[in-house]
């Protein structure tokens, strides 16, 4: 477990049992949680009795209180942000706290703060940075450099321009950051302190007319030299975000630790009445050190491979690392000649080699996390740097998931339908990539890594039945292409095989977004396939949806609290728990002997968890998954996928149990594999189509029962 949440849940546990958290931290606003003491002091009166803790990256300190025989939290509560990387807390006679720093080596003492009445001076607007000579003009200062990248980042459509800042007579350490010394990782720069990196995004209000772009947000990242060497973290960078107002004259500071959600309307004359909508989310502080880590070298784009190429600096020309050098940004002279050094390609160049495009998209978007210690939970890396076939992910199976697609690979040379990370890359739903920073599928993106992974030499062998899926699936393709004929009952017999299975439907999609469809076909294909059953599926044919029409989803800025200030029903809420369209919970679940009993009774769930823990059950259903309600995945040597709660398992057969209630029997000389899944049975988006006030009615009556 990871906290509360599955990770790898079939491995061996124990031999003690596993206690669950008592309070736990999203990677929203943690990342790495250093543990310390109950606070027995009497310095600190209004803390006498708080457990106090914080977080090693962020420099958070936290509190709470816990009352052992109700079962209760109080007090949660952050204390304060320091500069600290946390790596221990210490105790002395008299139940004093101090906090040791592992830059520094430092020790610290918690003390009343005799100013904490005082305003914070931090800038609130973006014009107070001095950053903008003009902020409404969007004019910078003097002293600020513009940059352009080579490869830059997927921003659902968002541009960007950058600006670096040097204070003073501060210089940049070409390739002087070198810590972590991950195998094939490029070294990084190394900053004066005080510098600062900002980036303007725009978006277009009409997609392709670029006289429509509208300035969203500027991000800033603040970076403070600190004492000690790179094993120890010497810099640590801090991020900030400005939300431009909609009369362009300023932008104000994102103060909410969960960031923040707003959706725009632009105009489109494809969408229904020439308008849809697109939900942008602005990033959180802590949101914006999951990108800028140690291990991606903090400063992600201002590196010598996306640099090495010529900005246009107000109508002359040259290239950005012979102008810094040439303006004396560097400590040193360049160690080679500009055209030696490595440097990606613009993934949108279709002149360029697909390799190299699809390599350097990978790079800008994924590697920031898939790298040696760079925070993602797969073993693979994206560094460009890195061979295809010691990336660890050409022809391995994932290790978090398969989506269902038989003999699934993260890559899977020569067939991007086999391949999850083509999927993930391809879906709204949950599984997606990137995790953070997208709400919208890059459809140049994903047909740029479809058919990179399409050219990539296969091994030689294939199989009959690969071969009549695949013809199959052409045949269906293109009886589609041929247009809608007779009632919506035969087209749907025409459909469906395609969405029969997620290899199928990943070549629908890919095929609606890659090659006209009749508007009528492509809409029935679209109709049908978010409503199937299989989430896989369904989750995959969003993007064509309305924004309006999609699922809402569960974000960052999700608030259970303001469902819970709901009194809710109980009434309401027993007859939609039995009655309920759209979501049939007795489905799955039993109560007074009605429903099927595929997951857990629910008797006398509310004397387990109150109304609080119900929901976040419901919202969340993997986050604790007992283990006979784990999720298992059986795959045979026919290449037929199976999921569901393994019912029993002997030298003869498996027998798993679907959501469905269906058992079915696989012979165990059949079975190829049999892993087990990091995901509940229950649906991730059950209350998908609910309102707050169903929601409330519903965890009512699930917590009355006693």
């Amino acid at each position: 477990l990871e906290g509360s949440h599955p990770f790898r849940p079939e491995r061996p546990r124990g031999p003690s049992p596993i206690l669950m958290p008592i309070v736990e931290h999203d990677h929203a606003n943690f990342r790495s949680i250093t543990g310390g003491f109950i606070y027995h002091g009497n310095k600190l009166k209004d803390l006498i009795g708080a457990y106090i803790y914080g977080d090693y990256d962020t420099g958070r300190i936290w509190s709470f209180r816990f009352d052992r025989d109700k079962k209760t939290v109080s007090g949660h509560r952050e204390l304060f942000k320091s500069n600290l990387r946390l790596v221990c807390f210490g105790e002395d006679n008299d139940g004093e706290l101090f906090l040791l720093d592992h830059m520094t080596g430092r020790i610290s003492r918690l003390i009343p703060n005799p100013e904490v009445a005082r305003g914070d001076e931090f800038p609130r607007k973006l014009s107070d940075t001095g950053l903008f000579e003009s902020t409404q003009d969007h004019k910078p200062a003097a002293g600020l450099i513009p940059y352009s990248v080579i490869a830059p980042q997927w921003c659902d459509g968002a541009t960007k321009e950058r600006f670096l800042a040097i204070p003073g007579q501060g210089k940049i350490d070409f390739e002087g950051m070198l810590y972590p010394g991950a195998p094939g990782a490029p070294p990084g720069w190394k900053f004066a302190d005080g510098t600062v990196l900002a980036e303007t995004l725009f978006l277009e209000m009409e997609p392709g007319n670029p006289a429509s772009k509208k300035r969203i947000e500027t991000r800033i990242l603040h970076h403070q030299r600190l004492y000690g060497t790179e094993e120890v973290g010497d810099q640590y960078w801090q991020g900030y975000t400005y939300i431009w107002n909609d009369d362009q004259t300023d932008a104000v500071l994102l103060e909410d630790p969960q960031g923040k959600d707003r959706t725009f309307a632009l105009k489109d004359a494809k969408a229904p009445g020439g308008e849809r909508k697109q939900t942008w989310h602005f990033p959180s502080r802590t949101e914006c050190t999951a990108c800028h880590n140690m291990a991606a070298k903090y400063a992600v784009g201002v590196q010598t491979a996306q640099l090495n190429k010529d900005h246009d600096y107000g109508g002359i020309s040259a290239n950005q690392l012979k102008t810094f050098e040439h303006v004396g940004l560097f400590s040193k002279p360049l160690p080679t000649p500009t055209d030696e050094m490595p440097r990606l390609v613009d993934y949108s160049d279709a002149s360029q080699n697909i390799n190299l495009r699809a390599r350097s998209y990978l790079h800008a978007n994924c590697s920031i996390c898939h790298r040696k210690w760079g925070g993602g939970n797969a073993e693979f890396q994206f560094v460009a740097t890195w061979e295809l076939g010691d990336m660890g992910i050409a022809g391995v199976r994932p290790a978090h998931g398969t989506f269902n697609i038989p003999n699934a690979r993260i890559l899977a040379s020569g067939d991007p339908y086999r391949s999850a990370m083509f999927y993930r890359m391809s879906t709204l739903g949950p599984g997606r990539m990137p995790r953070i920073g997208s709400n919208a599928v890059d459809e140049a993106g994903t047909k740029l890594i479809h058919d990179w992974i399409a050219q990539l030499p296969s091994h030689g062998f294939t199989t009959d039945s690969q071969h009549q899926a695949n013809a199959k699936a052409a045949t269906a393709l293109n009886s589609l292409r041929a247009g809608p004929s007779g009632p919506a009952e035969e087209m749907h017999k025409r459909i469906d095989p395609l969405l029969a299975s997620t290899h199928t439907a990943l070549q629908l999609t890919q095929a609606l977004a890659d090659k006209p469809f009749p508007d009528e076909m492509r809409q029935l294909a679209v109709e049908r396939a978010t409503k199937s059953e299989i989430t896989e599926v369904r989750d995959l044919f969003e993007r064509f949806l309305p924004e309006e029409q999609r699922i809402k989803r569960l974000g960052a800025v999700v608030r259970p609290e303001q469902i819970l200030a709901i009194p809710g029903d109980i009434g309401r809420g027993r007859k939609l728990f039995l009655e309920g369209s759209g979501v049939q919970c007795k489905n799955c679940h039993r109560i007074g002997g009605q429903g099927t009993e595929v997951g857990p009774d629910l008797d006398l769930i509310g004397k387990k968890y109150d109304r609080a823990k119900i929901l976040e059950n419901i919202l969340n259903p993997s986050k604790e998954i007992e283990q006979k309600y784990l999720t298992w995945q059986v795959e045979t040597k026919q290449g037929k996928a199976y999921s569901g709660i393994l019912v029993s398992k002997d030298a003869v057969k498996v027998i798993l149990k679907d959501a469905n209630n269906k058992l079915t029997e696989i012979a165990i000389n059949e079975v190829e594999l049999m892993v087990s899944q990091q995901k509940s049975l229950m649906p991730e988006l059950l209350l998908k189509d609910f309102t707050a006030e169903q929601v409330a009615d519903l965890t009512a009556f699930l917590s009355s029962l006693k």
